[in-house]
């Protein structure tokens, strides 16, 4: 008997290292906890998102924490864009006008960030919700650095009205 439980202790502490390789350092869970990515992500919603990716493309959907808080974001700039948001309410990328088909909000400047036009620097990413008008992303606290960003959305649990 003495066996069997030396066999299930190594059992144990094998899946439970799996189990935290796992998720807290390949994969990350996270709730969102506003609606700035609404309607896609809703307030309850999980996420799944993968912690060790190196590159991320325009827009992606990520996870950035910024002054201690996580947002979830979609990526509209890459490092060496310039972003620029108009009084006309146009997103422009390299002076480019953006249409975005499946945002359904003008983008607007808001009332902390408002140096644009925007030259991103290296390390530096564009976040912006897909909820324009109610969402804190980079026109609120500015371009986010490569190292804020903590993974990439790669799935959602939707918990909301189950």
């Amino acid at each position: 008997i003495y066996i069997n439980i030396k066999i299930l202790l190594k059992k144990i502490i094998g899946l439970s290292l799996i189990i935290y390789i796992s998720f807290y350092i390949i994969f990350g869970i996270s709730i969102s906890n506003e609606n700035f990515m609404y309607p896609k992500i809703n307030i309850g919603d999980l996420v799944l998102f993968y912690r060790l990716e190196n590159t991320y493309e325009s827009e992606e959907v990520v996870i950035i924490k910024k002054d201690n808080k996580t947002y979830i974001g979609r990526i509209i700039g890459l490092p060496n864009d310039t972003i620029d948001i108009t009084d006309d309410n146009e997103l422009k990328i390299n002076g480019n006008i953006v249409l975005e088909s499946d945002i359904f909000y003008e983008t607007n400047k808001f009332e902390g960030y408002k140096n644009y036009p925007i030259n991103l620097k290296d390390d530096e990413y564009f976040i912006l919700g897909d909820n324009r008008p109610n969402s804190l992303d980079s026109r609120t606290f500015g371009p986010i650095n490569k190292k804020d960003i903590k993974g990439k959305i790669i799935t959602l649990i939707r918990r909301n009205n189950i």
